[in-house]
């Protein structure tokens, strides 16, 4: 009674078919459910025939409407996490369930990981598994170890829980953290669900601490790993040998944005990059079989309103501010009978298509513009307002510029 489980938005349906077609060659014992963090619509041509699909409003999560308003896609898709795990737990009685996140590939068996849970309530694998300072590793800086501090020990792309008692209190703690504190959100120390996993080794027993190289490799542990590929298996080096990759993360892979392979620097990775190419190429060409085209362009139910009028950033965490004051609202997506809409409707709404509002390449654009006006503007402010004054009006910007301070705008509209 083992199964491994994924959480999806329409859009990475693709994904999550590839992740299920890897299981299946490699874990064919091994069940597979899927999470739709989103919900299907008239026009949507899914083909769920083969796979097991539980859709998130299903949960029973309280206040489950809320959740998916104020968090943003990624956000969302990462506070349901633990309500998923413990709703598979208590409803099919599993014995141990892992999570993949659905961009990830499995290249060999995972029974390694299941046989942990006979002893660990839960296993998690760090980020980087080395020290970045010591000679043989080419990562010449800190720089690796420093972003940590802001995303987390533990990437959360891969969590694994047995049944035990213990397991099920950490999954009551972890939910009772996400339903209010799911954001990504540097000034407030979070970063969605794997910041928290900090803490684990801290508050509980039995957690197991995965330092093996084969499994979780991605951009931010390329620099570490030795990758190839001998015509028949993907190996990395364990311990001086040359042993089977179990899993790949392929995070944040675009295959139309070749420069989405990796965030990292790629000049630590320079001499790995041929033989990291052949591997995404692989991964690529299993997106296109897998209906990647059909699906990437489905939007996201919990994008807009009712009415089509898209949900901004600002909206969304507008409201979380409300929410901190006992402000209730059952379903904020309702047109017709919501007060938080009635506030927004004067000068906080925008009317234009959500794709044309979410376009990177856009969004990009408008950054460097307005990185150009900023100098324009504080460069004199530094001169008339004096150093020190204007080192106070830095540091007030900085604390309290933020998109949850901006509710004074209910009140001037």
């Amino acid at each position: 009674m083992n199964v491994v489980c994924t959480i999806v938005a329409k859009n990475y349906f693709a994904s999550a078919k590839v992740l299920g077609e890897s299981l299946k060659k490699t874990n064919p014992n091994v069940g597979f459910i899927i999470l739709l963090a989103d919900e299907i619509e008239k026009d949507d041509k899914f083909d769920f025939s083969n796979y097991s699909v539980i859709e998130a409003k299903d949960l029973g999560i309280v206040g489950f409407y809320e959740m998916a308003y104020k968090y943003d896609i990624t956000e969302f898709c990462t506070s349901v996490k633990p309500f998923f795990i413990a709703y598979l737990f208590e409803k099919y009685n599993y014995d141990k369930i892992i999570y993949l996140d659905p961009d990830i590939y499995v290249f060999d068996s995972l029974i390694d990981i299941f046989n942990k849970l006979d002893f660990f309530s839960v296993v998690l694998t760090p980020h980087i598994i080395f020290n970045s300072g010591i000679e043989t590793i080419t990562q010449p800086d800190i720089s690796v170890e420093r972003g940590l501090l802001g995303s987390g020990v533990f990437n959360l792309g891969f969590v694994a829980f047995n049944s035990s008692f213990d397991s099920k209190q950490i999954l009551l703690w972890w939910k009772d953290r996400l339903i209010n504190n799911c954001y990504n959100d540097r000034n407030t120390y979070l970063y969605t669900d794997q910041k928290w996993m900090d803490l684990l080794p801290c508050l509980f027993d039995k957690i197991c601490i995965l330092r093996d190289p084969r499994f979780n490799i991605a951009w931010w542990n390329f620099h570490e790993r030795e990758i190839c590929f001998d015509g028949i298996n993907w190996k990395t080096n364990k311990q001086g040998e040359m042993c089977n990759i179990v899993f790949v993360h392929f995070s944040g892979y675009k295959p139309n944005c070749p420069e989405s392979i990796t965030k990292a620097d790629k000049s630590i990775i320079a001499n790995k990059m041929d033989v990291i190419l052949i591997l995404f190429d692989f991964y690529k060409q299993c997106l296109f079989s897998n209906n990647y085209i059909t699906y990437m362009p489905y939007s996201y139910k919990y994008n807009s309103y009712s009415n089509g009028y898209i949900i901004t950033p600002l909206q969304r965490r507008l409201f979380r501010t409300l929410l901190e004051q006992d402000f209730k609202c059952e379903n904020p997506f309702l047109v017709d009978s919501v007060y938080y809409l009635k506030l927004l409707e004067s000068n906080l709404i925008i009317k234009n298509d959500v794709t044309k509002y979410n376009d990177t390449r856009i969004n990009n654009e408008y950054k460097s513009k307005m990185i150009g006006f900023s100098k324009f503007i504080f460069i004199p402010l530094r001169f008339i307002l004096g150093l020190k004054n204007y080192m106070n009006m830095i540091g007030f910007f900085e604390n309290h510029v933020t998109k949850e301070n901006q509710d004074f705008l209910f009140r001037h509209r």
